[in-house]
């Protein structure tokens, strides 16, 4: 059970759809489907996500199955059962299989100490839709996903979604938004046509709660973080318990 303060108000407001915002963390991350599964419990839509980092692979995966996998089911179920796809992909996945050790003559200091390439090859896998003969972009799902990277040759935040290029390949931008500095290479992915050198997305906001409030300004935003002190775990919770997650932050829509 989340009892944060974003969960107890909710309750209390009888929440019926919110926008989500998923933030970073490393392998921390995947506890983010525990609050993917507890919004479905509680019957609470999700009519956007913004992720970053861990947070866009876990976004990203629960998008897909939900658009793609399970869109002909009603919206609690169509939740249930991404969340439990995205749950059961996490568990069986051996996160040593991503070590391609990056032996490039300009060192990992600089670099990153792994390729990625493994990883993105696995995202590419688990982002293939039956019905197209190519990875999953933005424009083909039917769900309102961001993911944010950082434009390393700037310094700015990029936006990704359907609205900035609805052509960008989804397992990319995962890979984009994941480039964690000193851990992974950076890679280059071309946006609106042009090449766009990225970064982690942590590096510009590790929990894009402000960009997740402006997808509907109308609904109240939940932000589920891992880079802030929370408190401790209740007594035998399970280790998929969203409580690991701090989902506390909690924003009313805005009012004209």
């Amino acid at each position: 059970m989340i009892t944060g303060e974003a969960m107890t108000t909710a309750r209390h407001t009888q929440l019926q759809k919110v926008n989500l915002a998923l933030g970073g963390g490393g392998a921390r991350g995947f506890v983010h489907v525990g609050v993917l599964l507890e919004l479905a419990e509680r019957g609470i839509e999700i009519g956007s996500i913004v992720g970053t980092s861990i947070g866009a692979l876990v976004g990203s995966l629960y998008t897909f199955h939900r658009s793609e996998t399970y869109g002909h089911l009603p919206i609690k179920e169509s939740q249930m059962h991404a969340a439990g796809a995205v749950e059961q992909l996490c568990l069986a996945s051996d996160l040593s299989n991503f070590r391609d050790i990056n032996w490039a003559p300009i060192g990992w200091l600089r670099k990153g100490a792994l390729k990625g390439d493994k990883l993105e090859e696995w995202l590419q896998k688990n982002l293939w839709p039956e019905r197209l003969n190519r990875p999953v972009s933005f424009g083909d799902l039917a769900f309102d996903l961001t993911l944010t990277a950082t434009d390393a040759d700037t310094g700015d935040a990029l936006i990704l979604n359907t609205d900035c290029d609805p052509h960008v390949p989804i397992h990319r931008a995962v890979r984009a938004s994941s480039s964690i500095q000193g851990l992974f290479k950076d890679i280059t992915i071309n946006v609106s046509g042009k090449p766009v050198r990225c970064w982690d997305g942590g590096t510009t906001g590790n929990c894009r709660f402000d960009i997740a409030l402006k997808r509907d300004s109308t609904l109240p935003t939940i932000a589920c973080t891992l880079t802030r002190v929370s408190d401790p775990m209740p007594p035998g919770a399970p280790s998929w318990h969203p409580r690991n997650a701090h989902c506390a932050s909690w924003c009313a829509p805005a009012r004209s």
